[in-house]
């Protein structure tokens, strides 16, 4: 079982980590469209994955501001080990493991010539098959593993 929450989507500055303003207001109450899972094969067919997506278009600021953006999130869930690409590095994930991807378009930046950054938060917890579970919070960064069937890790960027 997997319970995941998404809340605060918000624009910092990236240096000092500043809240500048612009926030998602619906974020964790957006109305998301989920679409089909998919079922993600190696090169000789075997299953690795199920992915599934799910989309939303966010209001900026306040509703009547009509700032909108685009948010998209994609989960793959690993049923065999496996070795995913991230920009140039190769990172391993273990049966079991979850991996997000995160898209957001048309993001109205408060300051379009500062360097800012979108920071969000995300709750996950996860119960393995043998009672086990993990449970993350942001501002804490916890790894572990329970039996050693179950690792989570989380990056932060």
């Amino acid at each position: 079982m997997m319970q995941m929450k998404l809340f605060r989507l918000y624009e910092v500055d990236c240096e000092s980590q500043t809240n500048v303003g612009n926030m998602a207001e619906n974020f964790n109450r957006a109305d998301y469209t989920w679409l089909e899972p998919e079922y993600v094969t190696d090169d000789a067919g075997n299953n690795v994955s199920t992915r599934q997506k799910m989309e939303a278009r966010v209001v900026v600021g306040k509703p009547k501001d009509g700032l909108l953006a685009d948010f998209a999130m994609t989960t793959n869930l690993f049923v065999s080990n496996a070795t995913v690409t991230y920009g140039n590095d190769s990172l391993g994930i273990p049966v079991g493991g979850v991996k997000f991807s995160i898209d957001i378009s048309g993001w109205p930046w408060k300051n379009e010539s500062a360097t800012n950054c979108l920071k969000f938060g995300v709750k996950l917890k996860i119960k393995s098959r043998f009672g086990n579970h993990i449970e993350d919070v942001p501002d804490r960064l916890r790894s572990g593993s329970n039996n050693g069937n179950l690792t989570k890790r989380r990056y932060v960027c």
